[in-house]
């Protein structure tokens, strides 16, 4: 579903919605896993479309998450995301991302999302200065809020979500599994209590989608 990445959803969204079309109906079904504003494009793909009168438009028996952008960031808050001037960066703010009227992330026309959410430095230290600006734990491009799925009820511009391990956090405790303050049909799955994995697959050890990768190959048959 490569959609470019840097052009705003709804206007690339189409892209999505062709490759479930194309993969996802009739007699296939598929899994789908995401990472960073990829998982903002399906989870706006499935509020908008992913039902046609009351019918699933894709057969999809789940999506897993690695982190997801779908809560927005603070780092597209402050004019830079992906970089700077990108078109999708107006999308990430979290004011516009966390807007139900842009789409209302409780609607996943019935499919449940595994949230993963990573707690580590780069091995590029020019992609850590983000850090800075999320609250709680994060991955130097999104706080646990987005990445685990934290509903607008449960979320509020100054709040910290971090790691049970992480007794200098004066903010929410993040938990795996499901819980109230999360979106409905998403549930954490993996939680970087470590302190291991930044967003970037370019890291050595590939970052957040590392924790994601065995478990597609494990549960995707």
């Amino acid at each position: 579903m490569n959609w470019g990445g840097k052009d705003r959803i709804a206007n690339t969204n189409a892209i999505v919605r062709a490759a479930l079309d194309t993969y996802c109906t009739g007699n296939n079904w598929c899994y789908v896993a995401c990472h960073s504003a990829g998982c903002a494009q399906i989870g706006y793909a499935l509020a908008l479309y992913g039902t046609t009168g009351g019918v699933d438009s894709w057969n999809i028996y789940w999506i897993s998450a690695a982190g997801s952008a779908e809560g927005g960031s603070e780092i597209a808050n402050a004019g830079r995301y992906l970089g700077i001037g990108l078109p999708l960066d107006e999308d990430l703010k979290t004011s516009v991302m966390r807007d139900p009227v842009f789409f209302n992330h409780d609607n996943t026309a019935g499919v449940t999302h595994y949230m993963f959410a990573g707690d580590g430095w780069a091995d590029n230290p020019a992609y850590d200065f983000g850090s800075a600006l999320l609250p709680g734990a994060d991955d130097t491009a999104v706080a646990y809020h987005s990445a685990g799925g934290v509903n607008n009820t449960a979320y509020n511009a100054q709040a910290s979500w971090c790691n049970a391990s992480d007794t200098t956090c004066s903010g929410n405790v993040l938990s795996t599994g499901t819980a109230s303050w999360l979106w409905a049909l998403h549930t954490v799955q993996f939680l970087d209590a470590a302190g291991s994995y930044s967003h970037y697959i370019s890291d050595s050890n590939e970052g957040i989608c590392s924790q994601m990768f065995p478990f597609v190959a494990t549960y995707a048959k």
